[in-house]
């Protein structure tokens, strides 16, 4: 009896020792800065482009540029307009919504605005083909799973 009890303490404790290591293991895996995200994305790119080590070091410190300006500018854009406690979450007057259209507007042309601002940075050391595939490329981050089908019979059996 006293055998099967320091057995499936033993059990326990061990047990125990697997699941808090595996839970070490997951805390210590951390998440890339966003920095690192955009350097990762631009040498990839870069890499994509086939350019020379000299332009690809042009490109990846102006591709981060751009990104790091256009996380900016992305989180800056959303301000809720400021309600009244009474009000339901849906229930917007004409005018809150016609200052969150024109917000929308200005939010819209600054990207526009910015976009051509790199682009012309861009086009100091990168052609028009390679400024296109660029902006192809930056969306495309990993390869997508096939499709499948479903439910389909070969055509000799019903």
């Amino acid at each position: 009896m006293k055998t099967r009890i320091i057995i499936m303490l033993a059990t326990c404790l061990l047990g125990g020792q697997i699941l808090m290591n595996a839970q070490e293991k997951e805390q210590a895996k951390e998440r890339p800065t966003f920095e690192q995200m955009a350097q990762m994305k631009a040498e990839r790119i870069a890499n994509e482009l086939a350019l020379d080590d000299k332009t690809a070091e042009k490109f990846i410190q102006t591709y981060k540029e751009y990104l790091i300006e256009n996380r900016n500018l992305r989180n800056g854009g959303h301000k809720e307009v400021a309600r009244t406690p009474g009000e339901r979450k849906g229930f917007k007057s004409d005018a809150d919504v016609e200052k969150m259209l024109l917000g929308k507007f200005d939010q819209r042309q600054k990207k526009l605005d910015l976009d051509k601002k790199y682009y012309e940075k861009f086009r100091k050391f990168l052609g028009p083909k390679q400024i296109m595939k660029m902006y192809s490329l930056e969306n495309k981050t990993q390869p997508k799973a096939p499709v499948y089908k479903k439910n389909i019979r070969p055509k000799n059996q019903r």
